[in-house]
Protein backbone atom coordinates (compact mmCIF):
# COMPACT_ATOMS: atom_id res chain seq x y z
CA UNK A 1 0.00 0.00 0.00
CA UNK A 2 1.16 3.48 -0.75
CA UNK A 3 0.62 5.27 2.57
CA UNK A 4 2.42 8.36 3.69
CA UNK A 5 1.69 9.21 7.30
CA UNK A 6 1.07 12.94 7.56
CA UNK A 7 0.57 13.67 11.21
CA UNK A 8 -1.57 11.86 13.73
CA UNK A 9 -4.65 13.11 11.88
CA UNK A 10 -3.94 12.32 8.21
CA UNK A 11 -2.55 9.68 5.90
CA UNK A 12 -1.87 10.40 2.25
CA UNK A 13 -2.64 7.50 -0.08
CA UNK A 14 -0.97 7.49 -3.50
CA UNK A 15 -3.60 6.50 -6.10
CA UNK A 16 -3.74 6.35 -9.87
CA UNK A 17 -5.85 9.52 -9.83
CA UNK A 18 -3.48 11.40 -7.52
CA UNK A 19 -3.02 11.73 -3.79
CA UNK A 20 -6.01 11.11 -1.53
CA UNK A 21 -5.82 12.52 1.97
CA UNK A 22 -7.50 10.30 4.54
CA UNK A 23 -8.33 12.10 7.75
CA UNK A 24 -9.09 11.19 11.31
CA UNK A 25 -12.79 11.66 11.78
CA UNK A 26 -14.15 14.46 13.92
CA UNK A 27 -17.15 13.69 16.10
CA UNK A 28 -19.51 15.31 13.58
CA UNK A 29 -18.16 13.13 10.77
CA UNK A 30 -19.28 9.99 12.58
CA UNK A 31 -22.96 10.77 11.99
CA UNK A 32 -22.35 10.84 8.24
CA UNK A 33 -20.17 7.74 8.44
CA UNK A 34 -22.75 5.82 10.45
CA UNK A 35 -25.45 6.67 7.88
CA UNK A 36 -23.21 5.32 5.11
CA UNK A 37 -22.36 2.20 7.11
CA UNK A 38 -26.03 1.56 7.85
CA UNK A 39 -26.63 1.18 4.12
CA UNK A 40 -23.84 -1.33 3.58
CA UNK A 41 -24.52 -5.05 3.83
CA UNK A 42 -24.25 -6.55 7.29
CA UNK A 43 -21.44 -8.70 5.96
CA UNK A 44 -19.18 -5.63 5.91
CA UNK A 45 -19.93 -4.77 9.53
CA UNK A 46 -19.13 -8.32 10.58
CA UNK A 47 -15.91 -8.17 8.59
CA UNK A 48 -14.81 -4.98 10.38
CA UNK A 49 -15.55 -6.46 13.79
CA UNK A 50 -13.62 -9.64 13.06
CA UNK A 51 -10.41 -8.01 11.82
CA UNK A 52 -7.80 -5.70 13.28
CA UNK A 53 -6.73 -2.69 11.20
CA UNK A 54 -3.32 -4.29 10.65
CA UNK A 55 -4.97 -7.42 9.25
CA UNK A 56 -6.52 -5.32 6.50
CA UNK A 57 -3.11 -4.82 4.96
CA UNK A 58 -3.60 -8.38 3.72
CA UNK A 59 -5.56 -7.53 0.59
CA UNK A 60 -6.70 -11.13 0.18
CA UNK A 61 -8.97 -10.63 3.21
CA UNK A 62 -10.45 -7.49 1.70
CA UNK A 63 -10.90 -9.08 -1.71
CA UNK A 64 -12.81 -11.94 -0.11
CA UNK A 65 -15.61 -9.66 1.11
CA UNK A 66 -15.48 -6.50 -1.00
CA UNK A 67 -16.86 -7.87 -4.28
CA UNK A 68 -20.21 -8.64 -2.63
CA UNK A 69 -20.28 -5.32 -0.83
CA UNK A 70 -19.43 -3.35 -3.92
CA UNK A 71 -21.88 -5.28 -6.08
CA UNK A 72 -24.70 -4.74 -3.58
CA UNK A 73 -23.93 -1.21 -2.46
CA UNK A 74 -21.44 0.62 -4.68
CA UNK A 75 -22.80 4.15 -4.07
CA UNK A 76 -22.88 3.60 -0.31
CA UNK A 77 -19.34 2.19 -0.30
CA UNK A 78 -18.12 5.23 -2.24
CA UNK A 79 -20.02 7.53 0.15
CA UNK A 80 -18.17 5.90 3.04
CA UNK A 81 -14.82 6.52 1.33
CA UNK A 82 -15.74 10.15 0.67
CA UNK A 83 -16.51 10.73 4.36
CA UNK A 84 -13.02 9.64 5.42
CA UNK A 85 -11.12 11.40 2.64
CA UNK A 86 -10.78 14.65 0.73
CA UNK A 87 -12.45 13.18 -2.37
CA UNK A 88 -16.12 12.92 -3.25
CA UNK A 89 -17.97 9.68 -3.95
CA UNK A 90 -17.77 10.25 -7.71
CA UNK A 91 -13.97 10.10 -7.51
CA UNK A 92 -14.17 6.57 -6.13
CA UNK A 93 -16.97 5.42 -8.45
CA UNK A 94 -14.76 6.32 -11.40
CA UNK A 95 -11.55 5.12 -9.75
CA UNK A 96 -9.58 1.95 -9.30
CA UNK A 97 -10.64 -0.85 -6.93
CA UNK A 98 -7.14 -1.26 -5.50
CA UNK A 99 -7.01 2.47 -4.74
CA UNK A 100 -10.38 2.30 -2.98
CA UNK A 101 -9.15 -0.59 -0.85
CA UNK A 102 -5.98 1.32 0.03
CA UNK A 103 -8.07 4.33 1.11
CA UNK A 104 -10.33 2.10 3.20
CA UNK A 105 -7.35 0.41 4.88
CA UNK A 106 -5.79 3.81 5.67
CA UNK A 107 -9.08 5.06 7.15
CA UNK A 108 -9.41 1.98 9.33
CA UNK A 109 -5.84 2.29 10.54
CA UNK A 110 -6.04 6.02 11.28
CA UNK A 111 -9.44 6.06 12.96
CA UNK A 112 -8.97 3.06 15.27
CA UNK A 113 -12.41 1.73 14.39
CA UNK A 114 -12.00 -1.21 16.77
CA UNK A 115 -11.72 1.11 19.78
CA UNK A 116 -14.78 3.10 18.67
CA UNK A 117 -16.78 -0.11 18.20
CA UNK A 118 -15.81 -1.36 21.65
CA UNK A 119 -16.78 1.96 23.27
CA UNK A 120 -20.19 1.91 21.58
CA UNK A 121 -20.78 -1.68 22.73
CA UNK A 122 -19.95 -0.70 26.33
CA UNK A 123 -22.41 2.19 26.26
CA UNK A 124 -25.17 0.05 24.79
CA UNK A 125 -24.67 -2.78 27.33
Amino acid sequence: MNFIMGNSKTITVKTEGGDVIVHKLALGDYAVLLRALKQLPKKFGAFLEENEAGDLQDTSKLFAVLPDIIADALPEFCDLLSVVSDQDAEYFINGDLADAIDVLAAALELNDYKRVTESVKKIMA
